[in-house]
């Protein structure tokens, strides 16, 4: 008894010398859940997580599961820490369970050491083919070392046994993208939008797929489409600015204090009421976050002076029912279509509008951001 008790003050001692990281947010949840009323000794389910995998007990299973969720608590925080030294030894890959290897392949991924993690991955996914996370891991290692080849190969295989797994088909698409396949990849990207529709990353590399094809016509569809479920963010201000470059303005920044941020002008000047009470609902969210008390509104309309001047007063008086009292609504218009110059590029939009404001004191205001 007393020698067990020092061996388990020696291995506490050293556990306790690990650097504190994070480790899998359900490794608590797995615990509670495999807790059986006689636990064993403290050592016994040491040396279990390691050498336990073969042998066949009461519950295989969950010790299978106990075993990679604390593997995944001492290798994910030790290898993460960098330059922490250790005499802990990587346990034999031949000896673990699938689960085990998993997350001890993850811990040295994220530690960076791809070619090592390979080694555990690729155990996992041979013992358990039936989790494509298994399978997905050992692809991200193959491109963390370098070979698109295997990595495109390991994806193509688990889209062909698991057709609706997103994230193989998103990767698979990644690859064919940066490997120059275009028709490849914008068939990986199609297939991912009929499962999910509003996938930013698929959304936008498909607009630059077209681009890269040269097919304005279905570029430009790809643009307005990613820009109708996605405003904010780098991206959004990319596809906005290739959207105009090609001559549309569907789509604009408007500069709103120190801020731009992405409006609909033709939901804006819409007769479609509840497609332009979303839009000014979005634009008086937008201005509600800036600390400028005045926005400006100009509105274009080729059909005359009168339109444009309704139009205008429209978009203020619905405005205005959204906003505090302390905020105010100028407009202007014009009986005439707004012309656009872009480099070498010129566009007459019959109906248009423009949106701006500035903060009240340029030295001290600051706004909220996005």
């Amino acid at each position: 008894m007393k020698n067990e008790k020092d061996d388990i003050r020696r291995i506490e001692e050293l556990l306790s010398q690990l650097p504190e990281r994070e480790v899998p947010g359900d490794i608590n949840d797995r615990v509670m859940d495999m807790i059986i009323e006689e636990k064993p000794s403290f050592l016994k389910r040491l040396k279990e997580m390691y050498y336990g995998t073969f042998v066949i007990n009461i519950q295989p299973a969950k010790c299978g599961m106990l075993a990679a969720a604390v593997a995944a608590a001492f290798f994910l925080g030790s290898l993460n820490a960098g330059s922490y030294e250790t005499d802990m030894e990587l346990p034999v890959v031949s000896d673990l369970t699938s689960e085990a290897s998993y997350y001890i392949g993850r811990g040295l991924y994220e530690g960076g050491e791809p070619e090592r993690a390979l080694v555990y991955l690729k155990r996992a996914a041979m013992l358990d083919p039936g989790k494509p996370e298994y399978g997905l891991w050992q692809a991200v290692a193959f491109q963390a070392v370098g070979d698109s080849e295997l990595e495109r190969k390991q994806y193509q295989r688990m889209v062909s046994k698991y057709p609706n797994y997103l994230p193989a088909l998103l990767n698979l698409g990644h690859n064919q993208l940066e490997n120059g396949d275009l028709d490849g990849a914008l068939a990986s990207y199609r297939q991912i939008l009929a499962l999910n529709p509003q996938d930013q990353s698929v959304l936008y590399n498909i607009g630059l797929i077209y681009k890269m094809q040269g097919d304005a016509v279905e570029e430009s569809k790809a643009w307005r489409q990613y820009l109708s479920a996605n405003r904010t963010g780098r991206k959004s201000y990319r596809a906005v600015s290739h959207l105009n470059e090609m001559g549309r303005f569907d789509f604009r920044t408007a500069q709103l204090g120190y801020r731009q941020v992405v409006i609909h002008p033709e939901a804006l000047l819409s007769d479609n009421e509840a497609l332009r009470e979303h839009e000014i609902s979005w634009l008086a969210e937008q201005y509600m976050r800036t600390p400028g008390k005045t926005l400006n509104i100009v509105v274009f309309d080729a059909a005359g002076q009168a339109v444009a001047k309704e139009r205008a007063m429209l978009l203020r008086e619905e405005l205005l029912s959204l906003l505090p009292e302390d905020k105010h609504v100028n407009i202007s218009w014009f009986g005439q279509a707004e012309m656009i110059v872009k480099e070498t590029k010129k566009s007459a939009l019959k109906q248009s509008v423009l949106v701006f404001s500035q903060p009240d004191n340029l030295t001290t205001l600051k706004e909220r951001r996005i």
